[in-house]
């Protein structure tokens, strides 16, 4: 997982994240707020489909509306050993 894997366009977001082989456990529970977005631009009330996804497998997904400062958390992510890859598209996009 480097920041090559990074997508950052008009229409989605995605990002690869995982635990370190030295994590005290296989998995995790966090809450995402994606920063720093340079083309995806979030605004208010904006609403956005997303999921995330391990090992080809998709293990959570739903749908999300940007907060009254335009940002959006996505909470209770499972993240994992094995890698998790965050996406995040506006909805209507390419559906």
């Amino acid at each position: 997982m480097t920041t090559k894997d990074l997508v950052d366009t008009v229409a989605a977001w995605e990002m690869s994240i995982g635990l370190i082989a030295k994590a005290p456990k296989d998995e995790c529970t966090v809450d995402l707020t994606p920063r720093r977005l340079q083309q995806f631009k979030i605004k208010a009330g904006d609403t956005f489909k997303w999921s995330n996804n391990s090992g080809g497998k998709e293990l959570q997904s739903g749908m999300v509306t940007a907060d009254k400062h335009g940002l959006i958390t996505l909470e209770k992510l499972t993240v994992t050993q094995a890698g998790n890859c965050i996406k995040i598209a506006k909805k209507g996009w390419a559906e």
